[in-house]
């Protein structure tokens, strides 16, 4: 098992082969990096979460800005 995505054949489904031991590594180190941040409370919780989206939105805005320029998106235009 390892990660890798197999081509699939003609009515094939595509399937992604995951090495469960890395699974519960990854799992491991996320709950022993955030685990105290989630004792201190669900204020806590709340401004990471909110700061992440803030973080995800403005990666898709500025990867998306020049697409916004020529004017290619669909929403452009209908403006």
């Amino acid at each position: 098992m390892s990660w890798w995505i197999e081509r699939p054949r003609e009515g094939e489904i595509r399937s992604v082969h995951v090495d469960p031991m890395s699974v519960l590594l990854a799992l491991g180190l996320i709950v022993s990096l955030y685990g105290p941040r989630l004792l201190s409370g669900p204020a806590t919780v709340t401004r990471d979460g909110v700061a992440m989206l803030a973080i995800g939105f403005s990666c898709l805005v500025l990867s998306k800005i020049s697409i916004f320029r020529r004017g290619v998106c669909a929403f452009c235009r209908r403006l």
